[in-house]
């Protein structure tokens, strides 16, 4: 998939997509004309990535190992409760 298609499929920027990448919560790989080819996998990193954000998680805290095991419920109660 290209980027530009990820970039429709879930309505984020290239510079969001690439920033990713270089942030290494995202890794690609290149066909052999060099773009960047984005798997099935990739896609729903992004979209966790995505929901995290959207959820108030930093990048560093995206970054660490057991962001996969962070109470995302957790997070978005607090968020609610701050919006009060």
């Amino acid at each position: 998939m290209t980027i530009k298609e990820v970039e429709e499929l879930l309505s984020v920027s290239r510079a969001n997509i690439r920033f990713y990448e270089k942030e290494g919560l995202l890794a690609t790989t290149r066909k052999t004309n060099n773009y960047r080819d984005y798997s099935e996998e990739n896609v729903q990193e992004l979209k966790k990535i995505i929901l995290f954000r959207k959820l108030g998680f930093t990048i560093d805290e995206i970054k660490l190992p057991e962001a996969d095991k962070l109470a995302i419920e957790d997070k978005w109660v607090l968020n609610e409760f701050n919006a009060l």
